[in-house]
């Protein structure tokens, strides 16, 4: 498991997981949301478990702490 640490903006207890290669914060501790299992929207196969929550989707100040991906004109 990897080390709760929190949040300099908001004071939660968050972690850090990689993903796509990225460290990204998640809430530490987990609650019940839906997975689509499946790539697509038609054949999606739903399931109700736990999982951890993006901090960005509850964090105050997550604008702040977000990278924006520049824009190409």
């Amino acid at each position: 498991m990897k080390p709760i640490v929190t949040c300099k903006s908001c004071g939660a207890e968050i972690i850090f997981i990689n993903y796509k290669d990225k460290f990204h914060p998640v809430n530490a501790k987990p609650r019940k949301i839906f997975f689509n299992l499946n790539k697509g929207w038609e054949a999606a196969c739903w399931v109700f478990d736990e999982g951890y929550e993006s901090h960005y989707s509850s964090c105050p100040d997550a604008d702040r702490w977000r990278k924006r991906k520049e824009r190409v004109a």
